[in-house]
């Protein structure tokens, strides 16, 4: 077993992009063709009840998030059931 065992085949993180089209920001200026990527791991309940949303930092990534966080002895620990 290795430190990081629970980056494996199911529960890597699995990316996904969302295309939310033009984005206003606070300032007033627009985004154009805006897409938000998130990282996945584990299953979702069915009701949803444990999705945690972890937003990277200013030249963050979601890779080192992972590292540090998600574990059975971090502050997340990756379900394995759906119910």
């Amino acid at each position: 077993m290795s430190v990081n065992d629970w980056l494996s085949e199911t529960h890597d993180g699995q990316f996904h992009t969302v295309d939310l089209g033009e984005c206003v920001i606070e300032n007033g200026q627009v985004i154009e063709a805006c897409r938000l990527t998130f990282r996945t791991y584990g299953r979702w309940r069915l009701d949803l009840s444990n999705i945690v949303l972890m937003p990277t930092w200013l030249n963050g990534n979601a890779e080192g998030l992972a590292t540090t966080t998600i574990s059975a002895r971090m502050a997340l620990s990756i379900p394995t059931t759906t119910s």
